[in-house]
């Protein structure tokens, strides 16, 4: 009987480096003094606020900008958590589940808690606990999504098996 395939030996590599990439922009933007900031989401909210009907006050403007920077937030870490959790998946096959899920969360925390704390040091920008704990959520979201999908992968596939085998 023939065993389930090992996954291709290259999707790790391209896995970590999807990762990196990912690491590399949540950095960049995260270290970006509020100025910079600024004038990066300018084009972004100018184009939002530019489908509505009446134009919008300041606070709306601020409200919208805040919720794109939450968006952006939210879908980074997801991408992170997602990226990294299936890596770690994939090259550490042999160590047991709980020892992954422990390492995902750590390295998720570290990221968040990182480029929430260095906001101290950059002007413009401030430090909030509470977006270090929503940054690491939504990458512990990205974890359960695709531990979810490899389940269900493997569930579909064992099935497929155990059907060839009742057939044969």
């Amino acid at each position: 009987m023939n065993q389930s395939p090992r996954p291709k030996p290259w999707l790790p590599y391209i896995l970590w480096t999807m990762f990196a990439f990912i690491l590399l922009i949540t950095l960049y933007l995260s270290f970006q003094s509020g100025p910079a900031t600024k004038a990066l989401e300018k084009p972004f909210v100018t184009q939002v606020t530019g489908t509505l009907a009446n134009a919008p006050t300041q606070e709306q403007v601020l409200t919208i900008t805040y919720y794109l920077r939450q968006a952006g937030r939210a879908i980074l870490f997801f991408a992170l958590g997602f990226t990294g959790s299936w890596a770690i998946i994939l090259t550490f096959r042999k160590v047991t589940t709980k020892i992954r899920i422990l390492s995902t969360a750590s390295m998720l925390f570290v990221i968040a808690f990182f480029t929430e704390f260095m906001k101290l040091f950059i002007e413009g920008r401030h430090y909030s606990f509470p977006q270090c704990l929503e940054g690491f959520l939504f990458g512990m979201l990205g974890y359960l999504c695709i531990s979810m999908i490899l389940h269900l992968f493997a569930h579909y596939k064992d099935r497929i098996k155990k059907k060839a085998g009742a057939e044969a």
